[in-house]
């Protein structure tokens, strides 16, 4: 590997540079807002403040948290996700049931197996079109349907991706065993999104 001042031998490589959200291609993307960085939370900070009625796409992790902020500030939170349930691909029904009638408790609107089409900046705010014929105003909306793991140190050093790992960490033991015997061996590079490890209980 080469720098300008610099050269490096390795046997693996992993590049562990970030990601960056995924903003659903619908027609006014433009118009949401992202935070996953210091950055982005600095630019929408004014306007997240302004906000009365805020949409949020994504009714994951950092959705539901921030479902649960918002609320908290006094707005009018509504969470649009297309899966069948908050946190579909992390937790059980039956826990994701009872995350769910805590948003509802809070006063989150939920709209589950819904489809975002497209936003529209109006006078009265942003109009938010779904599936169905459906549509509503907000203030704001907020993208946080997930990431994208940022690749493009690899693209530009024209470097040969073998996997692109979220996190080994909270892989089941039989597939990190998989990725070790039968990616590794064979890799010019991981990419990795996440590296990081818990050794305390998570906090809900």
């Amino acid at each position: 590997m080469k720098s300008q001042d610099n050269q490096w031998r390795y046997d693996k490589l992993v590049l562990a540079t970030g990601a960056t959200p995924f903003i659903p291609s619908v027609p006014g993307r433009e118009l949401m807002l992202t935070l996953n960085s210091q950055r982005e939370y600095g630019a929408a900070q004014s306007r997240l403040h302004d906000a009365k009625r805020v949409l949020i796409v994504g009714g994951g992790l950092i959705g539901c948290e921030l479902a649960m902020d918002f609320c908290r500030a006094g707005k009018a939170v509504t969470v649009v996700d297309n899966s069948a349930s908050v946190l579909a691909a992390l937790m059980p029904p039956e826990a994701s049931s009872r995350l769910q009638h805590r948003l509802t408790e809070m006063g989150v609107h939920l709209m589950l197996k819904t489809q975002l089409e497209g936003l529209e900046q109006t006078a009265d705010g942003i109009r938010v079109s779904l599936d169905r014929q459906r549509a509503i105003t907000v203030d704001a909306v907020v993208a946080a349907a997930g990431l994208r793991p940022e690749t493009s140190l690899a693209r530009h050093a024209d470097c040969r991706l073998t996997a692109v790992l979220w996190s080994i960490a909270s892989c089941k033991p039989a597939t990190r065993r998989f990725m070790r015997s039968a990616t590794v061996r064979k890799s010019t590079a991981w990419y990795c999104r996440s590296c990081s490890r818990f050794y305390s209980a998570p906090c809900a």
